[in-house]
Order: C-alpha cells, then structure tokens, then sequence
C-alpha cells in the first residue's frame, strides 16, 4: 500500500501496527519450542519467574532470544521461515495471504518496531552488527572541491554614440551551470550614469525635460550609479535624469556586427517613489544568462514629476515625458551598446506598467520600441491617471506651501513662480 495522497494514515497505521506486534508476540512461540515441565496449575505466575516472562514478551524468531528455563533447544528457524510467518501477518495480527507491504515510521511513537517484507528482512543481530554508513559522510569523503575559473580583470570599455563618448567597464561574471556546482565565465560590460536630459533644476523646475545636446565632443564617465530623483527614504538629487545599460557586448568583441534584444525596464512605486539603482533591479543577472542588454532609468515622482497648476504653464505629468525622451535617447544609441533598435521591450511593473500603458497610446512614443510587457498596473487603474484638475492643484498647492517651505498661497501662477526658486527639504 502506497502513501494517501491526501496526506492521512493508511489504514491500520502506526499504532495499530503496534497493537498487531504486542499481540502476535504474545501468543504461542513460533519457533515450536514447548517447555518440558508443566506449570503449576495453583501458581498464578509463569513457572519460569521473570525471565519467563521477558522471554514470552520479547519478539521471537531471532537468534537473541530467551529460552526458559527447562526448555527444549531448539535450533533458531531459518530467514525463509521468519520472512513467511512475517509476510502473513497483517497489520492488527490477523492472517493476510497477500504480502505486505513496508509501513511508515515517522509515527509518533519512537519505539515502534517497522514491518518489512520480501528479501530485505533482516534479524536484529544483523541490523545492530553491521550498520550502513550515512551516504552523505560517503559522498564527501570522496568528492573534491569543484575548481573555480580563472576571471579575467576588469578593463575599461568605450562606446562612441551621437550624444558623446560613454566610458564603461568590462567584467567578468561567475555563470552556475545548475549541474555539479559548476561555474563557467562570461564578460560582460556595465555603463552606469548616462545622461538622458539636463538637470531639472532652477528655470527647468517643473518643465518638460531638455534633451541631453548630441556631440561627439562630450565624455561621460558611466562607471557608478547616479542619485535617485527626490523622495522619501532614499539618499536623492534633483539632478536625477540617467539610465543605465548592462550588455554582452564587451572590450574584447567590440567590433563584432552582433545585435541582441534589448529590455527596457521602467520601475515601479505609484509615481512617488523608486529608483534605478535599487539592487534587485539590476540587469546584470540576465545579461549574464541570456544574450541580450538590459536598460534602466530614472524619472521625476511627487510633485516635481507631476505637479499641475493649470493648463498652459505648469501642464504636470514632467515624470511620463521624461520617460519619453529617455526611451527616445535609448533608441538612438542602444546599437552602439549591442541592441537592436528592431527589437526593444519596455517591461515594468506597477507604476511602470501603468506607464508603459501611456506609451502604447502615444504615437510620440511608441514608434522607439516594439514589444510591452506589462506587470500589476494599468492607466486605467484610479492611481494612475484623474481627472479631477481642481483636486490635484490642491495637493500641488500643500506641496509648495508646505514641503518646499514657501509663503502660503492660494494663486497657481503665482505658487509656481515660487516653486522654482524655493529650496526643498
């Protein structure tokens, strides 16, 4: 009898399968053995004392067990014999022709003794006198530690693209290859910190994002992540605006005409909070087992990404067109990387979804990438997107007033003058 897939005990369990022993060791002596003289009729105990008692409760059948005293030896019954007598017996001690199978025991009782059939039966003297070695002290005993590979050093790796020069680093990545704990190499190269567009800061406070100026003539140094845009609990700058890119195309293979996917990632945090750098969104995980490059970025949240005083000056939503002119810059330069400007996915989650929404339904987007996949957010979601132009002006009005320590005002115009020059917390 197998396991119950439901998980209950089989029929007769463990305790039953106790009771089964108790009783069929208390019976007669299987092994035919009779003792010569006949107890006293008068005597209420057994006429062999304690010991015969011991003898007639322990299991029999074995070549350990007691004799009384006065009775005939006998020599122990063979394996065949044991293993049929066991074979018969079923779980509560009655007679089964059908052999039985091992029963489980993880039972809540330690001292239960498991049942076995077939040809793995073995005595207690047997099992006691030569126990089989746990496999795990024979597998470490003769397994050796698996070699490392050799990394290669870290080289530094320049990309020449229409908005200037992009220094970046080639490495060296440890690969499992989720067999025999084995590792293999692979070189792939990091640009962290590339600029997008200007600092939104000062007269550029609450505006739509300028574009980062194309010249061959700029050099960035891409080697380290840059701040996160301003929000709560994280260390952050105004001056916020770059996107990061992790691809296989490296030092060595530069010249290579190769061009692989590309996977845009716009992280999540419902417009208020978030930021390229966050350590479980790096890409260089799935550079690393796929051939592809893998971009992400930061955008303007709160206020200053979304911040609306009316319809002609201070229009709001600064955060989605910055995410524009990024996917915009990223299409003009990704083959300078590796990528395929064909093949470009934007994938986001939650707000990121929501966003990547936006984009789909903006032909001043949508023609920069092919591909969407969309995670947990949508615009249609309340979060996302309102209507309500009089509630939003309110929130911006508190934001002023309050958060970037300005006068109280009641004016738009005039609280988005203020906010340009006000200093934030």
């Amino acid at each position: 009898m197998g396991p119950d897939p439901t998980g209950s005990a089989p029929t007769g369990g463990t305790d039953s399968a106790t009771d089964g022993l108790e009783s069929s060791t208390a019976g007669p002596d299987p092994t035919g053995t009779a003792p010569t003289e006949s107890p006293d009729p008068t005597d209420t105990a057994p006429t062999g004392g304690p010991d015969s008692t011991i003898a007639e409760t322990a299991p029999t059948g074995g070549p350990t067990d007691s004799i009384p005293d006065g009775a005939t030896t006998e020599s122990p019954p063979s394996t065949a014999d044991s293993t049929e007598s066991r074979a018969t017996a079923g779980p509560t001690g009655e007679t089964s022709g059908a052999p039985t199978s091992t029963l489980p025991t993880d039972s809540s009782s330690a001292s239960s003794t498991p049942l076995t059939t077939g040809s793995d039966v073995s005595t207690p003297e047997q099992t006691s006198a030569s126990p089989a070695p746990p496999e795990t002290t024979q597998s470490s005993s003769s397994s050796s530690p698996t070699p490392q590979p050799t990394l290669q050093p870290d080289v530094s790796y320049s990309v020449p693209t229409p908005y200037g020069q992009i220094n970046g680093m080639t490495y060296s990545v440890r690969v499992s290859t989720f067999s025999d704990k084995a590792f293999n190499t692979k070189r792939v190269s990091r640009f962290l910190g590339i600029p997008y567009a200007l600092p939104p800061t000062q007269t550029r406070r609450f505006k739509s994002p300028v574009k980062y100026p194309a010249s061959s003539s700029n050099v960035v140094n891409a080697t380290e992540h840059k701040p996160s845009c301003p929000q709560q609990g994280q260390t952050y700058d105004e001056d916020c605006l770059y996107y990061n890119v992790w691809t296989v195309q490296t030092a060595e293979n530069a010249n290579s005409s190769q061009r692989y996917p590309v996977l845009v990632y716009i992280h999540e945090g419902r417009f208020e909070t978030g930021y390229s750098s966050n350590p479980l969104r790096q890409g260089e995980e799935l550079v690393t087992h796929n051939n592809v490059v893998v971009v992400t970025f930061n955008y303007r949240l709160g206020a200053l990404g979304f911040l609306t005083l009316n319809r002609t000056s201070y229009t709001g939503n600064y955060g989605i067109q910055d995410q524009k002119v990024a996917i915009q810059v990223i299409y003009e330069t990704i083959s300078a990387f590796g990528g395929n400007q064909s093949q470009i996915t934007l994938m986001g989650l939650d707000a990121g979804s929501a966003s990547i929404g936006f984009h789909m339904m903006s032909s001043n987007t949508s023609a920069y990438f092919s591909r969407a996949i969309m995670m947990g957010g949508s615009p249609m979601m309340p979060w996302s997107l309102t209507n309500d132009l009089e509630y939003v002006q309110l929130l911006s009005l508190l934001f002023i007033s309050g958060s970037l320590n300005c006068t109280s005002v009641t004016e738009p115009l005039k609280a988005g003058r203020l906010a340009q020059t006000c200093g934030s917390r």
